[in-house]
């Protein structure tokens, strides 16, 4: 088939308040007993237009063709559970099938459907008739409601439309590393269901004890972070109460080290909140995890539209699992190879780094790096503090001092916030923020570079967009920049959230899009490996599944193919560490 045609899948199925794909991800939402995918709108560039039941649709017609969906990650796994239980022929298969939202994602272009086509087309899609259909079976009189059928073909027209006007926009290795990222989810990480169970039953027990000792909460969970019942007990005991218990907010955390050993219920609080959120991750995991143990999951491409780094999606974030040891637990380590198999976990050591040294040309500091296998030794002889013949690793202060450097100084933290993430004393931090200042020149200019670029959009007045092209000829923008309040832009066209941007700002975003764009070739070049599976990977780091027996072997193909620079780089400095693990302790 020379020209493919393409059509726009588009999946209408039963969700209710405590069955929908949020909560059970997409997977385990289309093979639970609930499922029921009462309708699909087909849409081909063609003119091809067809709405109805499953297990009505041309399948013979549109097989071998191009499918896009907006959100494939959900309409796939519908289209594969509807072969699977054999409402559509298992001989039906598009050539490729891709996602609108990824690509409108790419494109720093809203993800949502509704979103997106009010800023590129000016429609306002109405979605009023998806709300009603909250806990509604499919039944013969669901049919003949007009409303719906126009509905579920104009999201497909639309994705249609969207493919259409983008899509020479998207680059083929982007689309296929969105569809690897849907695949990878699709496929899953196993779970260790006894370990999963034990730690349950720990954090359970200790969530119990500490809710006895919470003063205000007696047998009713529910009040617990009650505010009117904290503010009560804190005016009885003469303190303050914290303005908000979110589980990041650093007030609380300081509030809760303030008091915590004057007063048993301050310290049972901290232990509830911080048990209730573990379960919570343990409970979500435990609901995507089929019989068999494998659990699925996704992961949003480009979900930093504009660096274009991945982030976590749909309850289960596996970029950001706990790290170490919590009340006994180890999340990380309830994820196991398929038996047989082993993890090898690899990832670019302090790429960003690198990568910013390389797009300032800082030649000085390169050579250290290309000299020097250890990057904070290589910076620390470029800043002038290390000059003994051996390793830094000999002064294990010191070598913490500059690992602390790459913490934000690079991208214009001052020195509180550097005190507050290291903990040095107030007269070492202004130090060593002035001394980075003084001996990385190349960096303040890049931060000089960008804000001057950015101010100058700002004076243009029909297009006040900033674009920044990066060396693999990807360009990141920032949409209708303002100085009115400050210089501030959007992240994504047509966003109502309005960001300010500084040049150090700039600067880190440049330095990781670059940084993500050096990990997304490794990712496509570790793919190819044979005897090995890609899991899934976190910010720099790739989680790959092996025969135990071919560990050693296929451990180090994988740290050379990443070590391999992309052709737009091929003088960047890169180096990768790498283990063996039975479980993903990292």
């Amino acid at each position: 088939m020379d020209t493919p045609t393409t059509f726009a899948i588009d999946f209408e199925t039963y969700y209710d308040k405590d069955y929908s794909v949020k909560t059970l991800g997409p997977v385990a939402y289309v093979n639970d007993s609930r499922f029921d995918a009462y309708l699909v709108s087909i849409v081909g560039d063609n003119g091809f237009e067809w709405v109805g039941h499953p297990s009505q649709a041309p399948w013979s017609a549109i097989s071998g063709h191009r499918w896009v969906s907006h959100n494939a990650s959900f309409d796939q796994p519908v289209f594969l559970r509807l072969v699977s239980i054999g409402l559509v022929p298992n001989d039906v298969s598009p050539c490729e099938w891709l996602c609108t939202a990824d690509l409108c994602a790419y494109l720093q272009k809203p993800r949502s459907l509704k979103d997106a086509c009010l800023v590129l087309f000016g429609v306002k899609l109405n979605k009023a008739v998806r709300s009603r259909l909250s806990g509604k079976r499919h039944s013969g009189e669901l049919f003949p409601d007009k409303s719906l059928l126009e509905y579920a073909l104009d999201d497909a027209r639309y994705c249609l439309k969207l493919w259409i006007t983008l899509e020479p926009q998207w680059p083929a290795h982007e689309r296929e590393l969105s569809h690897l990222t849907r695949m990878w989810g699709i496929a899953g990480v196993f779970v260790d269901l006894d370990r999963l169970a034990a730690d349950m039953s720990t954090l359970a027990r200790l969530r119990a004890e500490a809710q006895q000792l919470i003063p205000w909460v007696r047998d009713d969970a529910d009040v617990v972070l009650s505010k009117r019942h904290l503010a009560l007990t804190c005016r009885e005991a003469g303190i303050e109460p914290p303005k908000s218990l979110a589980m990041d907010d650093e007030d609380c955390a300081i509030w809760e080290d303030t008091y915590g050993e004057q007063f048993p219920w301050v310290a049972a609080m901290r232990q509830w909140r911080r048990t209730n959120m573990l379960l919570a991750k343990y409970e979500a995991i435990q609901r995507r995890t089929l019989g068999k143990g494998c659990m699925s999951y996704n992961l949003k491409y480009c979900g930093a539209q504009h660096t274009g780094r991945w982030s976590g999606d749909a309850g289960v974030n596996l970029q950001n699992l706990p790290r170490g040891d919590m009340f006994g637990v180890n999340l990380r380590a309830c994820f196991i190879p398929t038996p047989g198999c082993v993890f090898i976990v690899a990832d670019f050591s302090q790429i960003e780094p690198r990568v910013l040294a390389w797009l300032t040309e800082d030649n000085r500091l390169l050579r250290h790096i290309h000299a020097c296998s250890d990057f904070y030794e290589a910076q620390a002889r470029s800043m002038g503090l290390w000059d003994k013949s051996e390793s830094l690793r000999s002064d294990p202060a010191l070598r913490h001092k500059i690992k602390g450097l790459n913490l934000g100084l690079a991208y214009g933290m001052g020195w509180k916030r550097f005190q507050l993430l290291t903990g040095l004393d107030t007269s070492e931090c202004k130090r060593l923020v002035a001394l980075y200042q003084e001996k990385n020149k190349p960096v303040l200019a890049m931060w000089d570079e960008l804000e001057r670029k950015a101010r100058k959009a700002s004076q243009r007045k029909n297009n006040p967009v900033l674009q920044l092209e990066l060396p693999s000829g990807r360009v990141i923008q920032y949409f209708d920049v303002q100085t009115k309040k400050g210089l501030t832009a959007q992240f994504v066209q047509g966003s109502k959230e309005r960001k300010y941007i500084t040049g150090p700002l700039l600067t880190e975003n440049v330095t990781q899009a670059v940084a993500r764009e050096v990990f997304a070739a490794a990712l496509l070049r570790v793919q190819t490996i044979t005897d090995c599976r890609v899991v899934w990977h976190v910010h720099d780091e790739i989680i790959c599944e092996v025969p135990k027996i071919l560990a050693a072997g296929k451990q180090a193909e994988i740290e050379r193919v990443m070590c391999v620079p992309p052709e737009w780089a091929s003088d960047l400095p890169i180096a990768v560490e790498s283990s063996i693990e039975e479980r993903y302790t990292k």
